[in-house]
């Protein structure tokens, strides 16, 4: 039995291995193995306004396993962290913050002056699927909201657009439950427990999702820690575009209620001097409690479980385009409505070869001091990402 047992470290680590090989031996052909090697090179100033470089290096090997209705997904890293970030005097306190995870699936393998070395269970899954039920437990990506820039509904593990690695979505450790009663029809349960030493809120969930009409629908209704939370998302097409909306109601927990709403629009333009076509999307976000935003500088890209802003109304842009099969150019651009400020984040992306990618991007703010982005310092990146 895989059960009553405390988890934390490498002992965590281990005992989700043995209790996968045993009920997945890696001998049956449904076993895929896979993985994934980047190199992220940091230019930025640190808390004392000093440049510097950091490498991020992160090794990801992926194992995946199905066995008639049962399934298995590991995702397990390694990440190493060296030069000014591990330098930064306020390092020491942010590698002490613990991941918002309810398992303790990472620890520490060595920190010194220069080099910081950890390791995590970045998903671990197993999951019974049989005719239109699916359950999953353990750790899992749990993404709602059809937001391109912002996601109100998505209470689990939302990420700033501001994140220097948006795509790297903490784990929710959560039993989900999927029931696919039509073809466009399903309705959701998730039950995530909570763990206050490490800041993280006990959190139930159901949402039913279908397309009614030409519009596709879902409603939300959660319970995080004390507050109640009643969400809505929909998309529809608009001519050639595609609209969307998506809101959040909140009771607060007791205290002030609140609310979240994006309003978007975005198409495929192919104009004759752009053949490939031009993506296109535009995003209003509104939030009427604001509170202190996530740090642009975030190595670690933790999220509390709620979207954050300085100010009430922001606007985002986002535009893609691929300048070649081998070359895509994107852009995010977001303003701060109530106090002048802008945050604009190109990228320029290369598949140099079959298997390797190479990213050229930026982080760039400026506007009023006391706007959203103008406190911060410009970041430059250089990513290699390697599939094995």
């Amino acid at each position: 039995m895989c059960t009553d047992v405390s988890l934390k470290g490498i002992d965590g680590l281990v005992l989700i291995l043995l209790c996968s090989a045993y009920l997945f031996p890696v001998s049956s052909q449904a076993a895929l193995f896979s993985g994934q090697v980047t190199a992220l090179t940091i230019y930025s100033k640190d808390s004392r306004q000093h440049r510097g470089t950091t490498e991020l290096g992160r090794l990801r090997l992926e194992f995946g396993h199905q066995k008639g209705p049962l399934s298995l997904k590991l995702v397990y890293d390694h990440e190493w962290l060296w030069g000014a970030a591990v330098r930064d005097p306020i390092f020491p306190v942010l590698s002490e913050a613990p991941d918002p995870t309810w398992l303790e699936l990472s620890d520490t393998i060595d920190q010194t002056a220069a080099l910081f070395w950890r390791h995590n269970l970045y998903r671990g899954w197993i999951r019974y699927e049989q005719d239109n039920i699916r359950f999953t437990a353990g750790r899992q990506r749990l993404a709602w909201g059809s937001g391109r820039i912002w996601n109100p509904t998505d209470r689990f593990n939302p990420v700033q657009p501001t994140a220097l690695e948006p795509d790297q979505k903490t784990g929710v450790d959560a039993l989900a439950m999927n029931w696919f009663y039509s073809d466009v029809g399903s309705l959701a349960g998730v039950l995530a427990p909570g763990k206050s030493r490490r800041g993280l809120a006990r959190k139930t969930a159901l949402r039913w999702q279908d397309t009614v009409g030409e519009f596709d629908l879902s409603i939300l209704g959660a319970r995080v820690g004390q507050e109640d939370a009643l969400g809505l998302d929909l998309t529809g097409n608009l001519g050639q575009a595609t609209i969307r909306f998506e809101s959040l109601f909140s009771d607060g927990g007791g205290l002030t209620g609140y609310s979240q709403w994006i309003a978007g629009v975005d198409a495929t333009w192919y104009p004759v001097m752009l053949p490939n076509g031009l993506y296109l999307a535009a995003e209003l976000f509104y939030n009427d409690d604001p509170t202190v935003s996530s740090n642009a500088l975030s190595l670690l890209n933790q999220s509390s479980d709620r979207l954050q802003s300085h100010t009430n109304y922001q606007l985002g842009f986002l535009a893609g385009y691929d300048l070649t099969p081998l070359w895509r150019l994107e852009a995010l651009t977001i303003f701060d409505l109530e106090h002048p400020s802008w945050f604009v984040a190109p990228s320029l992306k290369w598949s140099w070869m079959e298997n390797i990618d190479l990213t050229f991007s930026s982080r760039l703010f400026g506007g009023q001091s006391i706007g959203e982005f103008a406190s911060q310092s410009a970041v430059y990146l250089v990513n290699i990402e390697a599939y094995l």
